[in-house]
């Protein structure tokens, strides 16, 4: 075989490869190999699910499936990042948020209204730096966003805003607080993944 015929040939089996994994991993294509953890819903402490964590030099990539969620209500899923979790407490929880040395933030992730199984598929990418969806809580770390990607400690959290409201959907899956003056929203799963 002439060696342009050989480049030619693994240039197709690598584009195959590539292509395969597209299809067969719903992840973002970025360097790094899959953290797993399990969803937990906040109010049983059962597992509900389960989420998978990717991290490069620049970013962070989620995809996370889960169960026992409301039918038919609007969700959104929440990026938590503990920037320094060498300063959390223990392993990174909600007071830790407010610890300046700590350098926490929330960021959006990703929202959608759920189907009538009570099954959640959602899937995000956040780069370091992306301060653009931060939720309102003023945090130390709000202005930075993600800074080390393979240091932070990362916590996602799923969060209902209730029934669909005519008009305010996009609102409701996209926001911290959309549709919350009319509907009970809160934080009803999460899944840790340290650094």
């Amino acid at each position: 075989m002439s060696t342009s015929a050989c480049k030619w040939v693994a240039s197709f089996v690598v584009c195959v490869g590539v292509l395969y994994l597209s299809l067969a991993y719903p992840l973002p294509a970025i360097a790094g190999q899959p953290q797993k953890a399990d969803v937990i819903d906040i109010a049983s402490g059962a597992v509900v699910g389960t989420s998978q964590l990717v991290r490069s030099p620049n970013g962070v990539a989620m995809n996370l499936r889960t169960t026992g969620l409301d039918p038919g209500a609007a969700y959104t899923v929440w990026w938590v990042i503990f920037n320094n979790p060498e300063f959390c407490e223990d392993f990174c929880n909600e007071p830790d948020l407010f610890n300046p040395d700590v350098l926490a933030t929330v960021l959006g992730a990703t929202g959608h209204v759920i189907g009538h199984d009570g099954v959640g598929n959602f899937a995000a990418y956040l780069a370091e730096g992306d301060t653009s969806d931060v939720a309102p809580f003023g945090l130390p770390g709000d202005a930075v966003g993600l800074i080390d990607s393979t240091q932070a400690a990362i916590h996602l959290v799923v969060r209902t805003h209730g029934p669909p409201i005519p008009g305010h959907v996009k609102e409701q899956i996209s926001t911290f607080g959309g549709g919350c003056d009319v509907n009970a929203c809160e934080d009803q799963q999460f899944a840790a993944h340290a650094p």
